[in-house]
């Protein structure tokens, strides 16, 4: 009876072992059927958060930029008005084009007749510098030449035999040449009586 006592316990115990395999794969089964559920669940839930997520962040980005291409518009018009304005304002009261072009002109006409009277003056200039310059020669050949020229003791080389009267070119040095201070190549030469 022993045996039986054992054999009959051994069949319980199987019995029972088999049926915790059955339960344990049941609410295994069971288990991961309800997370897959649940984790179906969640995502729903978080496309549906995240969907609205999105469009509320959407709208708000959307807001911004039409605030801001507006605000940009009507800043851009405004300084076209603005400048437009200030432009008219300027031109009317502070700057006129037609004074401008006037004033240009009378001073183009200023400016023709100035250099007119410069060239006028600087050709005058020369012709006095070349007549200054001719005299300082004339000194410093006179000066350089006195011995050729008729004095009371000796008659000069200008002067024709028999006549006592000085040439043109004798009577000229004459009246040039009573003490004249003549300067030539930065040297002062003093001329002495041409008589």
């Amino acid at each position: 009876m022993v045996g039986a006592v054992n054999t009959n316990e051994l069949d319980i115990y199987n019995k029972y072992k088999q049926a915790v395999i059955i339960q344990k794969w049941f609410r295994g089964y069971i288990t991961r059927k309800h997370i897959k559920y649940l984790h179906a669940q969640a995502t729903i839930i978080q496309k549906n958060w995240r969907g609205f997520c999105g469009r509320h962040t959407y709208y708000l980005l959307l807001k911004k930029t039409v605030k801001e291409f507006h605000e940009k518009n009507y800043n851009h018009l405004a300084t076209i008005i603005q400048k437009t304005w200030r432009g008219y304002l300027y031109r009317k009261y502070v700057f006129s084009y037609i004074k401008l072009k006037q004033w240009k002109n009378l001073i183009l006409k200023k400016n023709k007749f100035c250099l007119q009277l410069t060239k006028f003056c600087t050709s005058c200039f020369k012709q006095y510098i070349k007549q200054e310059e001719m005299c300082i020669w004339l000194f410093y050949i006179l000066f350089k030449a006195h011995h050729l020229l008729r004095t009371y003791q000796m008659k000069g080389i200008y002067s024709t035999k028999g006549n006592s009267n000085s040439m043109t070119l004798q009577y000229t040095c004459n009246q040039a040449g009573a003490n004249h201070l003549v300067t030539v190549y930065g040297k002062t030469l003093i001329s002495g009586q041409m008589t």
